[in-house]
């Protein structure tokens, strides 16, 4: 059984910063995630932990704190995440509400990247970010009518089973959503010229550690096509 102290929590400015410096993002990147409910801070298996979580507790995901992957605890493997709850409904999906505009994301360290964009291209109050929590999980039903009308842009992973998930996300989307793009991570440092640092990029979480460590606020990397 997994051992977590419920008692989840608001994070420190010392521990904020110690998340953004794991990430290579801004700590305010970190803060807004914080005040949209998503991430959290925790003891867990005895380590400081922080965590992605949805709004209703149904599904969490905890990393060590010190960015280290966790030993064998009790009943729990050694690996790099764990979790507790379903990861088959996308973390924030329930909360797009009226929001014209909809960012799918894989994995919910792209949910924190999100932030980063989102806070840099002042689109935090225009785009609903919905964070899948794997490229192996589908959309839910109600994902059809909660995208109904919607502008929607699928920022995949670039490897093998995150290309075919956003594949198949987008043939399940397009049939009710006003539009859908899939996003190349690549191509807004390609567009830069910057190739080299192009190859490294592999999904949403890449690309805004390199934005922040090239361009800091004078941000040049922009992900959102609206």
């Amino acid at each position: 059984m997994i051992e977590v102290n419920k008692k989840i929590r608001t994070g420190t400015p010392e521990e904020i910063k110690q998340i953004a410096e794991l990430r290579g993002l801004d700590p305010e990147d970190i803060l807004l995630a914080q005040e949209a409910g998503y991430i959290r801070f925790a003891e867990f298996a005895k380590k400081s932990a922080w965590l992605m979580r949805s709004l209703d507790d149904s599904v969490h995901e905890y990393r060590r704190l010190d960015g280290q992957s966790w030993e064998a605890f009790n009943q729990l493997p050694e690996r790099k995440v764990h979790s507790r709850g379903t990861k088959k409904y996308p973390i924030g999906l329930n909360e797009v509400g009226k929001k014209e505009y909809v960012a799918i994301l894989e994995g919910s360290t792209d949910l924190l990247a999100f932030y980063h964009f989102a806070r840099i291209e002042e689109k935090l109050d225009q785009v609903a970010p919905v964070a899948i929590l794997g490229a192996s999980n589908g959309l839910p039903i109600e994902t059809n009518g909660i995208l109904a009308d919607k502008n929607v842009v699928i920022y995949a992973d670039l490897d093998k089973a995150g290309l075919k998930a956003a594949i198949d996300w987008y043939r399940q989307i397009e049939r009710y959503a006003k539009r859908v793009d899939l996003f190349n991570v690549q191509k807004p440092l390609l567009n830069a010229n910057l190739h080299a640092d192009a190859k490294g990029v592999k999904d949403l979480s890449d690309l805004a550690r390199i934005d922040h460590l090239l361009y800091g606020e004078n941000h040049k990397l922009e992900v959102f096509p609206w």
